[in-house]
């Protein structure tokens, strides 16, 4: 139980969920399908591919680290745009209700939310279309992202930290944590839109910090 509990974000344990949570996730959820179907018949308008042959492995990568890059791009600039005081007090305070987010706070979001953001996730697809097995695939990672990014849980073993500039969910809970008046961390995969823009100069101070920290507690054992 120990391992589990060191696991889980400190600051996640300081905050609360909202009430109702599980009532309004699900309603966010079943919203996020209906903009899935809405993006499915979209891209059948562009021309994905659904017969054979199926696509290759390396086609099907590239593709899908394509559209990880437009997605996180384009996303990171919306939700800049999210944080001004029209758009958060209009529109992302709702997911924001989450000081501390849970897998489950992925898709809890206002309607206009869902829409927008979902938008960026189709963009690869019309930008680079490809096989309906490919898009299939891009859909569940991207999902799979979203719940581990918010699932405020950052496990030692967890394959994500081989991946050159992903996030992961302590990169998004520090973004969390600063609610309306969070100007770090945005982009949803990766690391490297924050840094080149310079909004992620809080996260890394709160970094530091925290490497100060632990690097004065064992001399400080030493010394008792």
């Amino acid at each position: 139980m120990s391992f589990w509990n060191s696991a889980r974000k400190k600051l996640a344990s300081l905050l609360d969920p909202p009430k109702n949570t599980l009532h309004n996730s699900t309603i966010c959820l079943i919203l996020s399908r209906f903009k899935l179907r809405i993006g499915w018949i979209f891209e059948q308008i562009i021309g994905i591919r659904t017969n054979l042959p199926l696509p290759s492995k390396w086609e099907i990568f590239w593709q899908i680290l394509v559209y990880f890059v437009i997605e996180d791009y384009f996303n990171c600039w919306i939700h800049r745009w999210l944080h001004t005081k029209w758009g958060y007090e209009k529109i992302h305070h709702v997911h924001h209700e989450y000081g501390a987010p849970i897998a489950f706070a992925a898709p809890y979001a206002h309607w206009a939310e869902i829409l927008i953001l979902g938008t960026p996730t189709f963009l690869g697809p019309v930008f680079v279309p490809g096989h309906i097995v490919t898009l299939l695939l891009w859909i569940t990672l991207r999902q799979i992202e979203a719940l581990e990014t918010h699932s405020g849980y950052d496990f030692p073993w967890n394959p994500t930290k081989y991946i050159p500039f992903y996030g992961g969910a302590e990169f998004h809970d520090y973004h969390h944590y600063g609610g309306c008046h969070s100007r770090n961390n945005f982009a949803s995969v990766f690391t490297y839109c924050d840094y080149i823009y310079g909004t992620n100069k809080g996260y890394r101070y709160h970094k530091s910090l925290l490497r100060k920290r632990d690097d004065w507690k064992p001399h400080q054992e030493d010394e008792d």
